[in-house]
């Protein structure tokens, strides 16, 4: 257990963000901040991106115009445990991979 207590809101979502690039790293992803242009994107490629703010708490994966999405969810107190979250995010990329397109 790994606990933490952010600044404020923009903290928290900065670390939630940092979470997410480094777990998708770890398996071996490229993790980018929420892009609406990806969903043009007809190359094939797959775009990994994140939305942490007030609304959501989302991991997209987006590939030829297809867009999946796992939600997160997050207890919006103040103490962030970093290594249930990490798994959480692992979760939900795990989640998107094994979908069928």
């Amino acid at each position: 257990m790994n606990l933490i207590r952010p600044d404020s809101d923009e903290h928290r979502y900065t670390i939630l963000s940092n979470l997410a690039t480094n777990v998708a790293r770890r398996l071996g992803l490229m993790m980018k901040p929420y892009d609406a242009s990806a969903v043009r994107d007809t190359s094939g490629s797959v775009h990994w991106m994140y939305v942490f703010d007030e609304h959501e708490s989302r991991i997209y994966r987006t590939q030829n115009g297809m867009q999946r999405m796992a939600d997160i969810d997050l207890a919006k107190n103040k103490l962030m445990d970093l290594d249930d979250i990490s798994d959480r995010i692992r979760s939900a990329i795990e989640k998107l991979l094994i979908e069928n397109y």
